[in-house]
């Protein structure tokens, strides 16, 4: 049985950091909700920040309609193995994974980090909509609320706190590998 490693967690805390040094840790694919989200409405309308194009589209065309480009995703690069997968902002997208992937478990991750940390991460990104950091980031937050971010939050089965430091990060990760037996996967 493969893993789906899913990662879920508040703006900054580093779900793309983490998921992308899992795959390299643990020789597996990974496939990121959030950077999708954010290629397919850049390349659609022009738009560079989730808070952007969630305002002008809504979350109900601008997150939830990509549920199923996200499965077809994830089902073109999951592996015996498993994936890992960052941005699991709801516990209908877990569920739904867990669904179309019945020969994977599906194990919930949290990100978790100070928020000066994790805001010092959200401004150095180049997707930044406005010049005003602060805004967007309180707005990110916000939306990423009505999706269920705080309840998928609730529910991780594991937590990883994102220190500042990817030594720190990658022995967390590594630890978590060995707990969740994706070393012996290798």
């Amino acid at each position: 049985m493969g893993t789906i490693v899913c990662v879920t967690g508040r703006t900054g805390a580093g779900k793309s950091t983490i998921v992308k040094t899992m795959a390299e840790e643990f020789s597996m694919p990974f496939h990121g909700f959030g950077n999708y989200e954010r290629q397919k409405w850049l390349e659609m309308f022009g738009y560079k920040s989730p808070a952007e194009y969630w305002t002008k589209l809504g979350l109900e065309r601008g997150h939830f309609s990509l549920y199923p480009e996200h499965i077809a995703q994830v089902r073109d690069r999951v592996t015996e193995r498993g994936i890992a997968v960052e941005s699991i902002y709801s516990v209908t997208m877990l569920d739904l994974l867990r669904t179309e992937f019945p020969d994977h478990r599906a194990i919930l991750v949290g990100a978790i980090a100070n928020d000066e940390l994790r805001f010092e991460r959200f401004r150095a990104r180049e997707s930044v909509w406005t010049d005003r950091p602060e805004y967007e980031f309180k707005v990110m937050e916000g939306f990423k609320v009505r999706i269920g971010m705080l309840v998928a939050m609730e529910r991780a089965e594991f937590v990883i706190e994102n220190e500042g430091s990817i030594g720190s990060l990658r022995e967390k990760i590594r630890d978590l590998g060995n707990e969740l037996r994706l070393i012996d996967c290798r």
